[in-house]
């Protein structure tokens, strides 16, 4: 048995209206998810390695709604940055999403459908194992790390299409 410390999370949002016509609104959230901790049992060494690899985390989302009588379109932009710390995987490791959207919407009394598509793009480093080298060019030979990695480019799309009730 063991209980699971998740770390905490910091929102600041804010938001700007346009009468009944639409909004603007931005949010950034933090966390740190160096603190996250397994209880219960003997952990230290794992919780030790997510201490010294991983970091807070900062996400930023931007996003507006323009209203035309009961309809509605809308755009959105949501940052994530790593939750690695640099050099904890691979010492060019990167890995942060951008993730853009787009949307149109439908509202009425009772009901309300939404067509939206989202393109999530990720920059990321990946390292499947670490090697070391004998570095003979000294005059006591050096054991250097090697990190054999491929750089990858991932871009997805979604389309999502919503549809709610009020009853």
């Amino acid at each position: 048995n063991y209980t699971l410390a998740t770390p905490a999370r910091f929102t600041v949002s804010g938001a700007i209206f346009f009468k009944e016509n639409g909004f603007l609104s931005v949010d950034y959230e933090y966390a740190d998810y160096s603190t996250a901790n397994i209880l219960g049992g003997n952990f230290t060494d794992l919780n030790q390695s997510v201490h010294n690899s991983m970091q807070g985390v900062n996400t930023v989302r931007i996003g507006g709604e323009y209203r035309i009588d009961e309809f509605a379109l809308r755009a959105g932009y949501n940052y994530i940055s790593s939750p690695y710390k640099a050099g904890s995987t691979d010492p060019d490791y990167t890995g942060s999403y951008d993730i853009l959207s787009c949307g149109v919407g439908f509202r009425d009394k009772n009901m309300s459908l939404d067509l939206t598509y989202q393109l999530i793009l990720n920059n990321t480093t990946y390292t499947p194992y670490t090697s070391t080298t004998v570095n003979s060019n000294s005059s006591s030979p050096l054991i250097d790390p090697v990190y054999p990695s491929a750089n990858v480019t991932t871009s997805r799309s979604n389309v999502l299409l919503t549809f709610s009730t009020r009853f």
